[in-house]
Formats: structure tokens, C-alpha cells, sequence
């Protein structure tokens, strides 16, 4: 009898743990979630009695309306939550040249110190004067 009551006691224990890792990572996700509302527009009224999915979802309605949410699953929500919070991988290329015009490895600067600017702006001049200095007759490239 008392091994019996020894184990419920350490299978409650267990529980117990278990359950305060549940609520640590639970507590965690409801912090992110709320961050990233704010982001959105939404105020902290807002949270109030409303699971993490449901503030997805006014989150999205807030931002995109109403046809971004209605009939949609929660992780199609998620998905347009993350990708409007930055949440959407580390680097994309296409996106920083919509946002900046540049290349992403565009490493140059408006003086002409990259060696790719430096011979753009040669074959510039070159068009632009070559007519200026004609070829003499004893060139190789007439001959």
C-alpha cells in the first residue's frame, strides 16, 4: 500500500513539473504573440479574454480586413501574421531590392570608387568623346 501511494505521489510531482514547462512556454508564446499585435495596431484592451489565435486573427483583420480572415484556416492566418511581423526567414534578396533599388551585393557608392562603376563611367566618357579624337591613319584598328 504504501509503494502505491509513493508512486501517485511521484507521478503527481511529474505532473506538476510538466505542466510549469507548459506554462513557462505557454507564457512565452502569449508574450510574442502580444508583441507582435502591438506591432499590428492592436492595444492592450485588445487582448483581453482572447486566446493567442484570436489575436492573430484581429491582428490580420485589423491590418489586411476582413477578406484576409474570413474562411481561412488558423495557419493561413499564422502565415500572413508572420510574414506581416517580419517573421518570414532571415534575408531575402528580391525583397531588399524592391525596398532599396539596389542589388543585394551591390557594394559601390556614388563617387566611383567600385572598380564596376569605375568602367561604367570609362565606357561612358569613351562614348561620349571618342568622336572628338579621330582614329590617326596609321592605327592598327583601321587597317
Amino acid at each position: 500500500m504504501q509503494l502505491g501511494k509513493k508512486d501517485a505521489e511521484l507521478k503527481t510531482l511529474k505532473d506538476n513539473q510538466s505542466d510549469q514547462s507548459k506554462l513557462d512556454q505557454m507564457l512565452a508564446d502569449r508574450f510574442t504573440v502580444v508583441a507582435k499585435a502591438k506591432k499590428l495596431g492592436l492595444s492592450d484592451e485588445d487582448f483581453k479574454g482572447k486566446t493567442n489565435t484570436q489575436i492573430v486573427h484581429a491582428a490580420v483583420l485589423k491590418k489586411l480586413g476582413d477578406a484576409a480572415v474570413k474562411d481561412r484556416s488558423d495557419d493561413y492566418v499564422q502565415a500572413f501574421f508572420d510574414s506581416l511581423t517580419g517573421d518570414v526567414g532571415d534575408f531575402d534578396p528580391v525583397a531588399a531590392h524592391l525596398r532599396d533599388g539596389k542589388p543585394a551585393n551591390y557594394g559601390g557608392n556614388s563617387n566611383g570608387s567600385d572598380d564596376r562603376q569605375k568602367a561604367h563611367n570609362e565606357m561612358l566618357d569613351h562614348l561620349t568623346n571618342a568622336w572628338k579624337s579621330p582614329t590617326p591613319v596609321n592605327n592598327p584598328v583601321r587597317q
